[in-house]
């Protein structure tokens, strides 16, 4: 018997969650990350972004749409990942 293991890529995941995405920000610096991890570890740890250390304000935040649809585009064809983003 086979056995394969199913994993979302990488760039359709936060760095900071490893969740799927469901509302992806990109900030100044060009990291895209899940809206409400980054409003948490500014709120929780300080205004500056957790990946580059960069400082960070957070009407800086910009949706990135890209990254959006591509998500929804992946979730399309591959059902099974509703539930890991669950």
């Amino acid at each position: 018997m086979y056995r394969f293991f199913f994993q979302v890529p990488d760039y359709l995941c936060c760095n900071i969650t490893l969740e799927i995405f469901r509302d992806p920000v990109i900030s100044p610096s060009g990291v895209t990350c899940e809206r409400a991890a980054i409003l948490e570890h500014i709120n929780k740890v300080g205004k500056f972004d957790p990946i580059t250390r960069e400082k960070l304000d957070p009407s800086k935040l910009v949706p990135n749409l890209a990254i959006k649809e591509a998500v929804a585009a992946y979730l399309e064809r591959h059902v099974w990942a509703y539930k890991v983003g669950s």
